[in-house]
Protein backbone atom coordinates (compact mmCIF):
# COMPACT_ATOMS: atom_id res chain seq x y z
CA UNK A 1 0.00 0.00 0.00
CA UNK A 2 1.22 3.33 -0.72
CA UNK A 3 -0.33 6.69 -0.29
CA UNK A 4 -0.32 8.78 -3.43
CA UNK A 5 -1.39 12.21 -2.85
CA UNK A 6 -2.54 14.12 0.51
CA UNK A 7 -4.65 17.90 0.47
CA UNK A 8 -4.94 19.56 3.34
CA UNK A 9 -8.37 21.02 4.39
CA UNK A 10 -9.08 24.10 7.18
CA UNK A 11 -10.80 22.10 9.43
CA UNK A 12 -9.25 22.09 12.85
CA UNK A 13 -10.88 20.50 15.65
CA UNK A 14 -10.01 20.17 19.18
CA UNK A 15 -7.79 17.54 20.48
CA UNK A 16 -6.16 16.39 24.03
CA UNK A 17 -5.50 19.58 26.28
CA UNK A 18 -5.37 22.54 23.89
CA UNK A 19 -3.65 20.44 20.96
CA UNK A 20 -5.69 20.64 17.67
CA UNK A 21 -5.74 18.07 14.94
CA UNK A 22 -6.22 19.13 11.18
CA UNK A 23 -8.34 17.21 8.77
CA UNK A 24 -6.59 15.93 5.93
CA UNK A 25 -7.61 13.72 2.99
CA UNK A 26 -5.82 10.79 1.94
CA UNK A 27 -5.62 9.04 -1.64
CA UNK A 28 -4.41 5.89 -0.59
CA UNK A 29 -3.58 2.87 -3.65
CA UNK A 30 -3.70 -0.89 -2.39
CA UNK A 31 -1.78 -3.20 -4.72
CA UNK A 32 -4.32 -6.02 -2.81
CA UNK A 33 -7.25 -6.55 -0.63
CA UNK A 34 -6.50 -4.48 2.69
CA UNK A 35 -8.56 -6.90 5.73
CA UNK A 36 -8.37 -2.84 7.76
CA UNK A 37 -6.16 -1.72 10.21
CA UNK A 38 -4.81 1.87 11.06
CA UNK A 39 -3.39 4.94 9.67
CA UNK A 40 -1.28 6.47 12.21
CA UNK A 41 0.01 10.46 11.82
CA UNK A 42 2.84 11.86 13.58
CA UNK A 43 3.68 15.51 13.40
CA UNK A 44 5.60 18.18 16.02
CA UNK A 45 5.74 15.68 18.23
CA UNK A 46 2.15 14.35 18.40
CA UNK A 47 0.84 10.87 16.84
CA UNK A 48 -2.85 10.52 16.32
CA UNK A 49 -4.05 6.85 15.19
CA UNK A 50 -7.16 6.92 12.27
CA UNK A 51 -8.73 3.56 11.59
CA UNK A 52 -9.07 2.32 7.93
CA UNK A 53 -11.63 -0.04 6.89
CA UNK A 54 -11.18 -2.85 4.87
CA UNK A 55 -10.71 -2.12 1.28
CA UNK A 56 -9.97 -3.93 -2.21
CA UNK A 57 -7.30 -3.59 -4.48
CA UNK A 58 -7.03 0.12 -6.13
CA UNK A 59 -7.03 3.31 -4.95
CA UNK A 60 -9.37 4.44 -2.20
CA UNK A 61 -9.70 7.98 -0.34
CA UNK A 62 -9.86 8.32 3.01
CA UNK A 63 -10.40 11.52 5.73
CA UNK A 64 -8.24 11.12 8.13
CA UNK A 65 -6.53 13.71 11.25
CA UNK A 66 -3.37 14.87 12.12
CA UNK A 67 -1.25 16.53 14.89
CA UNK A 68 -1.50 20.66 13.95
CA UNK A 69 1.43 22.08 13.71
CA UNK A 70 2.55 25.75 14.44
CA UNK A 71 5.65 26.03 11.99
CA UNK A 72 6.42 23.62 9.58
CA UNK A 73 7.38 19.81 10.21
CA UNK A 74 7.96 16.67 8.93
CA UNK A 75 4.72 14.36 8.58
CA UNK A 76 4.89 11.19 8.66
CA UNK A 77 2.08 8.81 8.25
CA UNK A 78 2.01 4.60 8.10
CA UNK A 79 -0.11 2.14 7.98
CA UNK A 80 -0.53 -0.49 10.13
CA UNK A 81 -2.58 -3.85 10.09
CA UNK A 82 -2.63 -6.73 12.57
CA UNK A 83 0.80 -5.39 14.27
CA UNK A 84 2.63 -5.05 10.72
CA UNK A 85 3.58 -1.41 9.13
CA UNK A 86 2.43 -1.78 5.56
CA UNK A 87 4.00 1.31 4.32
CA UNK A 88 5.09 4.99 5.66
CA UNK A 89 4.49 8.68 4.03
CA UNK A 90 6.72 11.20 4.57
CA UNK A 91 5.89 14.70 3.20
CA UNK A 92 7.17 18.34 4.60
CA UNK A 93 4.22 20.25 6.17
CA UNK A 94 3.02 23.48 6.55
CA UNK A 95 1.02 24.82 9.41
CA UNK A 96 -2.53 25.18 8.59
CA UNK A 97 -4.17 28.76 9.11
CA UNK A 98 -6.42 29.40 11.91
CA UNK A 99 -9.29 31.56 9.92
CA UNK A 100 -11.45 33.54 11.67
CA UNK A 101 -14.52 34.40 9.51
CA UNK A 102 -16.93 37.30 9.89
CA UNK A 103 -20.29 36.37 8.87
CA UNK A 104 -21.73 39.70 8.37
CA UNK A 105 -25.72 39.52 7.80
CA UNK A 106 -27.41 42.22 5.68
CA UNK A 107 -30.51 42.47 3.35
CA UNK A 108 -29.38 44.35 -0.11
CA UNK A 109 -31.39 47.78 -0.42
CA UNK A 110 -33.17 47.80 -3.33
CA UNK A 111 -36.25 50.29 -2.99
CA UNK A 112 -38.66 49.51 -5.67
CA UNK A 113 -37.01 46.43 -7.96
CA UNK A 114 -38.66 43.74 -6.49
CA UNK A 115 -41.80 45.47 -5.53
CA UNK A 116 -43.28 48.98 -5.60
CA UNK A 117 -41.48 51.56 -3.59
CA UNK A 118 -44.16 52.37 -1.53
CA UNK A 119 -44.08 48.58 -0.85
CA UNK A 120 -40.45 48.07 -0.05
CA UNK A 121 -39.96 50.66 2.78
CA UNK A 122 -42.77 48.83 5.32
CA UNK A 123 -41.16 45.14 4.01
CA UNK A 124 -38.21 46.53 5.13
CA UNK A 125 -39.61 47.24 8.57
CA UNK A 126 -41.19 44.49 8.59
CA UNK A 127 -37.43 42.17 8.13
CA UNK A 128 -36.21 43.92 11.11
CA UNK A 129 -39.07 43.16 13.39
CA UNK A 130 -38.24 39.63 12.42
CA UNK A 131 -34.94 40.07 13.13
CA UNK A 132 -35.53 41.17 16.59
CA UNK A 133 -37.79 38.34 17.38
CA UNK A 134 -34.83 36.26 16.10
CA UNK A 135 -32.08 37.83 18.35
CA UNK A 136 -34.08 37.51 21.44
CA UNK A 137 -33.20 33.87 20.82
CA UNK A 138 -30.16 33.72 19.91
CA UNK A 139 -29.39 36.41 23.20
CA UNK A 140 -28.38 33.09 25.00
CA UNK A 141 -25.95 31.71 23.10
CA UNK A 142 -22.36 32.58 23.01
CA UNK A 143 -21.13 36.11 22.21
CA UNK A 144 -19.75 34.87 19.01
CA UNK A 145 -23.34 33.63 17.66
CA UNK A 146 -25.42 36.11 19.18
CA UNK A 147 -27.69 37.92 16.96
CA UNK A 148 -25.89 40.69 14.41
CA UNK A 149 -26.23 42.48 11.41
CA UNK A 150 -25.15 45.28 9.21
CA UNK A 151 -28.23 47.79 7.83
CA UNK A 152 -27.37 48.40 4.37
CA UNK A 153 -28.80 51.20 4.00
CA UNK A 154 -29.77 54.53 6.34
CA UNK A 155 -33.51 54.49 4.79
CA UNK A 156 -34.79 51.16 6.24
CA UNK A 157 -33.98 52.23 9.96
CA UNK A 158 -34.88 55.59 9.30
CA UNK A 159 -38.58 54.25 8.20
CA UNK A 160 -38.24 52.18 10.82
CA UNK A 161 -37.76 54.31 13.71
CA UNK A 162 -40.79 55.85 12.41
CA UNK A 163 -43.26 53.34 12.04
CA UNK A 164 -42.34 50.55 14.04
CA UNK A 165 -44.21 50.40 17.71
CA UNK A 166 -42.73 51.95 20.52
CA UNK A 167 -41.20 48.45 21.80
CA UNK A 168 -39.63 47.15 18.78
CA UNK A 169 -38.14 50.67 18.42
CA UNK A 170 -36.14 50.69 22.13
CA UNK A 171 -35.35 47.29 21.41
CA UNK A 172 -33.28 48.15 18.25
CA UNK A 173 -31.69 51.53 19.77
CA UNK A 174 -30.76 49.10 22.34
CA UNK A 175 -29.10 46.85 19.95
CA UNK A 176 -27.60 49.30 17.87
CA UNK A 177 -25.98 50.85 21.19
CA UNK A 178 -24.77 47.04 22.46
CA UNK A 179 -22.89 46.91 18.83
CA UNK A 180 -24.91 44.10 17.51
CA UNK A 181 -26.90 46.11 14.73
CA UNK A 182 -25.11 48.61 13.33
CA UNK A 183 -25.61 52.03 11.05
CA UNK A 184 -24.06 52.36 8.42
CA UNK A 185 -23.42 55.47 6.52
CA UNK A 186 -25.27 56.47 3.52
CA UNK A 187 -28.75 56.74 3.08
CA UNK A 188 -29.18 54.52 0.04
CA UNK A 189 -27.17 53.03 -2.50
CA UNK A 190 -26.45 56.21 -4.63
CA UNK A 191 -25.92 56.54 -8.51
CA UNK A 192 -23.05 59.04 -7.23
CA UNK A 193 -22.85 60.25 -10.50
CA UNK A 194 -26.13 61.96 -10.24
CA UNK A 195 -25.67 63.51 -7.38
CA UNK A 196 -24.42 67.44 -6.93
CA UNK A 197 -21.53 67.84 -4.86
CA UNK A 198 -24.10 68.96 -1.77
CA UNK A 199 -26.37 65.97 -2.42
CA UNK A 200 -23.52 63.64 -2.01
CA UNK A 201 -23.05 65.24 1.41
CA UNK A 202 -26.22 65.04 2.08
CA UNK A 203 -26.69 61.45 1.84
CA UNK A 204 -24.95 61.24 4.84
CA UNK A 205 -27.31 63.09 7.12
CA UNK A 206 -29.70 60.26 8.15
CA UNK A 207 -27.68 57.54 9.30
CA UNK A 208 -25.58 60.70 11.14
CA UNK A 209 -29.15 62.11 12.86
CA UNK A 210 -29.87 58.55 13.66
CA UNK A 211 -26.68 57.90 15.28
CA UNK A 212 -26.32 61.20 17.19
CA UNK A 213 -29.93 60.57 18.90
CA UNK A 214 -29.07 56.59 19.67
CA UNK A 215 -25.55 57.75 20.81
CA UNK A 216 -23.30 55.88 18.93
CA UNK A 217 -20.83 56.63 15.87
CA UNK A 218 -20.64 55.84 12.31
CA UNK A 219 -17.13 54.15 10.93
CA UNK A 220 -17.98 52.06 7.73
CA UNK A 221 -20.42 52.80 4.32
CA UNK A 222 -21.76 50.19 2.09
CA UNK A 223 -22.42 51.00 -1.77
CA UNK A 224 -23.80 48.10 -3.38
CA UNK A 225 -24.76 46.62 -6.46
CA UNK A 226 -23.66 50.02 -8.35
CA UNK A 227 -20.74 49.38 -10.59
CA UNK A 228 -19.23 52.65 -9.76
CA UNK A 229 -18.68 55.69 -7.57
CA UNK A 230 -16.87 58.93 -7.72
CA UNK A 231 -13.83 59.72 -6.23
CA UNK A 232 -15.30 62.88 -4.25
CA UNK A 233 -17.37 60.26 -2.29
CA UNK A 234 -13.68 59.43 -0.44
CA UNK A 235 -13.49 62.82 0.61
CA UNK A 236 -17.12 63.51 2.65
CA UNK A 237 -16.96 59.49 4.05
CA UNK A 238 -13.81 60.65 5.95
CA UNK A 239 -14.94 63.85 6.40
CA UNK A 240 -17.61 62.47 8.34
CA UNK A 241 -15.46 60.31 10.14
CA UNK A 242 -15.78 56.71 7.89
CA UNK A 243 -12.84 54.77 8.34
CA UNK A 244 -14.23 51.63 6.60
CA UNK A 245 -15.86 51.18 3.10
CA UNK A 246 -16.92 48.07 1.82
CA UNK A 247 -18.64 48.28 -1.57
CA UNK A 248 -20.31 45.32 -3.17
CA UNK A 249 -19.58 45.30 -6.92
CA UNK A 250 -22.20 43.07 -8.93
CA UNK A 251 -20.39 41.44 -11.03
CA UNK A 252 -22.59 41.91 -14.09
CA UNK A 253 -20.38 40.61 -16.80
CA UNK A 254 -20.04 37.57 -15.64
CA UNK A 255 -23.61 36.11 -15.26
CA UNK A 256 -23.63 34.85 -18.88
CA UNK A 257 -20.69 32.31 -17.72
CA UNK A 258 -18.38 33.61 -20.20
CA UNK A 259 -15.58 34.85 -18.28
CA UNK A 260 -15.84 38.10 -19.37
CA UNK A 261 -13.17 40.86 -17.12
CA UNK A 262 -14.77 42.68 -13.60
CA UNK A 263 -15.33 46.15 -13.48
CA UNK A 264 -11.68 46.56 -12.43
CA UNK A 265 -9.12 44.55 -12.93
CA UNK A 266 -8.98 42.89 -9.32
CA UNK A 267 -4.77 41.66 -9.96
CA UNK A 268 -3.60 45.57 -10.69
CA UNK A 269 -5.95 46.92 -7.61
CA UNK A 270 -6.03 44.52 -4.73
CA UNK A 271 -2.93 42.32 -6.26
CA UNK A 272 -4.44 39.12 -6.18
CA UNK A 273 -7.28 37.93 -9.05
CA UNK A 274 -10.60 36.22 -8.04
CA UNK A 275 -10.61 36.78 -4.54
CA UNK A 276 -11.60 39.61 -1.45
CA UNK A 277 -8.57 41.94 -0.96
CA UNK A 278 -8.37 46.14 0.29
CA UNK A 279 -6.59 48.75 -0.96
CA UNK A 280 -6.10 52.57 0.34
CA UNK A 281 -8.36 55.19 -1.44
CA UNK A 282 -6.63 57.91 -1.16
CA UNK A 283 -9.22 61.43 -1.53
CA UNK A 284 -8.27 63.93 -3.92
CA UNK A 285 -7.22 65.75 -0.23
CA UNK A 286 -4.62 63.22 0.17
CA UNK A 287 -6.36 61.22 2.92
CA UNK A 288 -7.03 57.32 2.93
CA UNK A 289 -9.90 55.44 3.14
CA UNK A 290 -9.06 51.78 3.30
CA UNK A 291 -11.85 49.68 1.27
CA UNK A 292 -12.57 46.49 1.11
CA UNK A 293 -14.20 44.40 -1.82
CA UNK A 294 -14.82 40.64 -1.64
CA UNK A 295 -14.85 40.85 -5.10
CA UNK A 296 -17.97 38.08 -5.24
CA UNK A 297 -20.86 40.15 -6.29
CA UNK A 298 -23.21 42.13 -4.34
CA UNK A 299 -25.61 39.67 -2.41
CA UNK A 300 -23.70 37.14 0.06
CA UNK A 301 -24.37 33.04 0.69
CA UNK A 302 -27.76 32.73 1.55
CA UNK A 303 -27.93 28.98 3.23
CA UNK A 304 -27.42 28.91 6.88
CA UNK A 305 -25.05 26.04 6.70
CA UNK A 306 -22.76 27.97 4.78
CA UNK A 307 -21.80 25.43 2.08
CA UNK A 308 -20.02 27.85 -0.07
CA UNK A 309 -17.51 28.97 2.62
CA UNK A 310 -15.25 25.94 3.17
CA UNK A 311 -13.90 25.61 -0.86
CA UNK A 312 -13.45 29.52 -0.94
CA UNK A 313 -11.68 29.76 1.88
CA UNK A 314 -9.44 26.74 0.37
CA UNK A 315 -9.33 28.13 -3.07
CA UNK A 316 -8.40 31.83 -1.46
CA UNK A 317 -5.31 30.03 0.61
CA UNK A 318 -4.39 28.04 -2.33
CA UNK A 319 -4.38 31.07 -4.51
CA UNK A 320 -1.89 33.61 -2.12
CA UNK A 321 -4.75 35.50 -0.08
CA UNK A 322 -2.19 36.95 2.69
CA UNK A 323 -4.30 36.78 5.95
CA UNK A 324 -6.61 34.26 8.17
CA UNK A 325 -9.21 36.84 8.88
CA UNK A 326 -11.92 36.97 6.31
CA UNK A 327 -15.40 38.74 5.84
CA UNK A 328 -18.02 36.77 4.92
CA UNK A 329 -21.24 37.97 3.69
CA UNK A 330 -24.83 36.42 3.96
CA UNK A 331 -28.52 37.27 3.05
CA UNK A 332 -31.97 35.67 3.79
CA UNK A 333 -32.81 35.33 0.41
CA UNK A 334 -31.84 34.73 -3.27
CA UNK A 335 -33.09 38.16 -3.91
CA UNK A 336 -32.87 41.89 -3.27
CA UNK A 337 -34.54 43.19 -0.34
CA UNK A 338 -34.78 39.75 1.61
CA UNK A 339 -35.72 39.33 5.14
CA UNK A 340 -33.02 38.41 7.96
CA UNK A 341 -33.20 35.38 9.00
CA UNK A 342 -31.29 33.15 11.56
CA UNK A 343 -27.59 32.38 10.87
CA UNK A 344 -26.89 32.70 14.49
CA UNK A 345 -27.78 29.17 15.43
CA UNK A 346 -25.53 27.56 12.68
CA UNK A 347 -23.22 29.47 14.04
CA UNK A 348 -23.19 28.01 17.62
CA UNK A 349 -23.28 24.62 15.97
CA UNK A 350 -20.73 25.22 13.74
CA UNK A 351 -18.02 26.43 16.85
CA UNK A 352 -19.54 23.81 19.08
CA UNK A 353 -17.75 21.43 16.63
CA UNK A 354 -15.22 22.83 14.97
CA UNK A 355 -12.05 25.24 16.45
CA UNK A 356 -11.11 26.37 12.92
CA UNK A 357 -12.48 28.24 10.65
CA UNK A 358 -13.93 29.84 14.02
CA UNK A 359 -17.25 31.80 13.06
CA UNK A 360 -17.96 35.41 14.12
CA UNK A 361 -21.26 36.56 14.05
CA UNK A 362 -20.28 40.05 13.26
CA UNK A 363 -20.61 43.55 11.41
CA UNK A 364 -18.27 45.90 9.59
CA UNK A 365 -17.39 47.77 12.28
CA UNK A 366 -16.37 44.66 14.25
CA UNK A 367 -14.45 43.32 11.20
CA UNK A 368 -12.91 46.52 11.03
CA UNK A 369 -10.99 46.46 14.47
CA UNK A 370 -9.73 43.40 13.79
CA UNK A 371 -8.62 43.86 10.36
CA UNK A 372 -6.96 47.10 10.80
CA UNK A 373 -4.65 45.65 13.60
CA UNK A 374 -3.10 43.50 10.47
CA UNK A 375 -0.03 44.28 9.24
CA UNK A 376 -1.34 46.44 6.48
CA UNK A 377 1.62 49.06 5.36
CA UNK A 378 1.70 46.80 2.01
CA UNK A 379 -1.35 48.14 1.09
CA UNK A 380 -1.81 49.14 -3.19
CA UNK A 381 -3.11 52.79 -2.81
CA UNK A 382 -4.96 54.23 -5.71
CA UNK A 383 -6.72 57.80 -6.38
CA UNK A 384 -9.49 58.43 -8.63
CA UNK A 385 -13.31 57.56 -9.31
CA UNK A 386 -14.58 54.08 -11.06
CA UNK A 387 -16.63 55.41 -13.92
CA UNK A 388 -20.34 54.27 -13.62
CA UNK A 389 -21.97 52.08 -16.51
CA UNK A 390 -25.80 51.57 -16.30
CA UNK A 391 -27.28 53.47 -13.70
CA UNK A 392 -26.69 56.55 -15.24
CA UNK A 393 -27.84 55.52 -18.57
CA UNK A 394 -31.23 54.16 -16.76
CA UNK A 395 -31.34 58.01 -15.64
CA UNK A 396 -31.48 59.23 -19.21
CA UNK A 397 -34.73 56.77 -19.70
CA UNK A 398 -36.35 59.71 -17.17
CA UNK A 399 -35.56 62.17 -18.70
CA UNK A 400 -37.88 64.96 -17.94
CA UNK A 401 -38.38 63.90 -14.01
CA UNK A 402 -34.15 63.67 -13.91
CA UNK A 403 -34.06 66.90 -15.61
CA UNK A 404 -36.22 68.24 -12.57
CA UNK A 405 -34.22 66.32 -10.32
CA UNK A 406 -30.72 67.89 -11.73
CA UNK A 407 -32.22 71.38 -10.99
CA UNK A 408 -33.47 70.35 -7.08
CA UNK A 409 -29.41 69.77 -6.23
CA UNK A 410 -29.28 74.10 -6.93
CA UNK A 411 -32.55 74.87 -5.81
CA UNK A 412 -32.89 73.05 -2.38
CA UNK A 413 -29.74 75.06 -1.71
CA UNK A 414 -30.87 78.60 -2.74
CA UNK A 415 -34.36 77.58 -0.54
CA UNK A 416 -32.01 77.05 2.16
CA UNK A 417 -30.11 80.51 1.92
CA UNK A 418 -33.23 82.22 1.40
CA UNK A 419 -34.76 80.67 4.28
CA UNK A 420 -32.03 81.75 6.48
CA UNK A 421 -31.95 85.29 5.30
CA UNK A 422 -35.89 85.58 5.67
CA UNK A 423 -35.09 83.82 9.53
CA UNK A 424 -32.30 86.62 10.25
CA UNK A 425 -33.94 89.44 8.91
CA UNK A 426 -37.72 89.19 9.64
CA UNK A 427 -37.94 86.28 12.08
CA UNK A 428 -39.52 84.52 9.91
CA UNK A 429 -40.11 80.52 11.37
CA UNK A 430 -36.97 79.05 9.47
CA UNK A 431 -39.18 75.70 7.75
CA UNK A 432 -36.32 72.89 8.73
CA UNK A 433 -38.67 70.00 7.88
CA UNK A 434 -39.78 71.27 4.98
CA UNK A 435 -36.41 71.61 4.01
CA UNK A 436 -35.37 68.48 5.28
CA UNK A 437 -38.29 66.75 3.27
CA UNK A 438 -36.95 68.30 0.17
CA UNK A 439 -33.37 67.19 0.02
CA UNK A 440 -34.40 63.81 1.18
CA UNK A 441 -36.70 63.68 -1.86
CA UNK A 442 -34.26 64.67 -4.20
CA UNK A 443 -31.78 62.23 -3.15
CA UNK A 444 -34.17 59.18 -3.10
CA UNK A 445 -34.36 60.35 -7.26
CA UNK A 446 -31.10 59.69 -7.12
CA UNK A 447 -30.97 56.60 -5.38
CA UNK A 448 -29.96 53.47 -7.67
CA UNK A 449 -33.23 51.59 -8.53
CA UNK A 450 -34.61 53.25 -11.50
CA UNK A 451 -37.19 50.79 -12.16
CA UNK A 452 -38.82 47.41 -11.45
CA UNK A 453 -36.88 44.12 -12.59
CA UNK A 454 -39.82 42.96 -14.70
CA UNK A 455 -39.48 45.70 -17.60
CA UNK A 456 -42.73 46.30 -18.55
CA UNK A 457 -46.34 46.22 -17.28
CA UNK A 458 -48.37 48.13 -14.75
CA UNK A 459 -45.75 47.50 -11.80
CA UNK A 460 -42.87 48.91 -14.16
CA UNK A 461 -45.17 51.76 -15.28
CA UNK A 462 -46.18 52.52 -11.52
CA UNK A 463 -42.35 52.37 -9.71
CA UNK A 464 -41.49 54.68 -12.98
CA UNK A 465 -44.24 57.39 -11.39
CA UNK A 466 -43.41 56.95 -7.95
CA UNK A 467 -39.62 57.86 -8.77
CA UNK A 468 -40.76 60.37 -10.48
CA UNK A 469 -42.64 61.68 -7.63
CA UNK A 470 -39.70 62.37 -5.63
CA UNK A 471 -38.07 64.69 -8.50
CA UNK A 472 -41.36 66.53 -8.37
CA UNK A 473 -42.16 66.65 -4.54
CA UNK A 474 -38.57 67.74 -4.02
CA UNK A 475 -39.05 70.65 -6.39
CA UNK A 476 -42.23 71.45 -5.43
CA UNK A 477 -41.12 72.08 -1.79
CA UNK A 478 -38.22 74.07 -2.76
CA UNK A 479 -40.22 76.12 -4.77
CA UNK A 480 -42.79 76.88 -1.60
CA UNK A 481 -39.84 77.87 0.32
CA UNK A 482 -38.17 79.85 -1.86
CA UNK A 483 -41.29 81.66 -2.48
CA UNK A 484 -42.60 82.27 0.98
CA UNK A 485 -39.16 83.34 1.96
CA UNK A 486 -38.68 86.17 -0.73
CA UNK A 487 -42.48 87.28 -0.20
CA UNK A 488 -41.71 87.17 3.66
CA UNK A 489 -38.41 89.63 2.64
CA UNK A 490 -39.87 91.82 -0.10
CA UNK A 491 -42.88 92.26 2.95
CA UNK A 492 -40.04 93.88 5.28
CA UNK A 493 -39.00 96.10 1.99
CA UNK A 494 -39.82 99.71 2.55
CA UNK A 495 -38.17 103.17 1.07
CA UNK A 496 -38.45 106.40 3.38
CA UNK A 497 -38.99 108.32 0.46
CA UNK A 498 -42.24 111.13 0.27
CA UNK A 499 -44.44 109.59 -2.45
CA UNK A 500 -42.98 105.65 -2.05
Amino acid sequence: MQIVKTEPSVYLRRGEGDALDQRVRLFVEHFESFSGGSLVARLAGREIENPMEPSSEGVSILDAWIPETRDAGQLTIEIRSDGQSLGTHQEEWAAPRRWEVHVIQRSHHDVGYTDLASHVLPQHTQWLEEFLDIARKADAYPDEARARLAIEQAWSLEHFLKTASVENVEAMKNRIRAGDVEITALFGNMTTELCGHETLVRTLYAARRIAREIGVEVISAEHNDIPGMVWGLSEILIDAGVEFFCPAIALFYSWSGAGYPSFWDEKAIFGREGMPGAFWWESPSGRRLLLWCNNHGCNGERDPKLPNLVPQLQSFEENGYPWSLMRWPVNGGNRDNSSYIDFYTPIKEWNEKWAYPRLISSTNGRFYEAFKNLPLDDLPVHRGDMPGQDYALGAASTAAATAVNRSNHVETVRAEALASLAKGLTGWAYPGDTLRRAQEETIWHDEHTWGHHFPCGPTCLTSEHEKAVHAHRGAALAHDVVNKAMARIADRVRLDQEGI
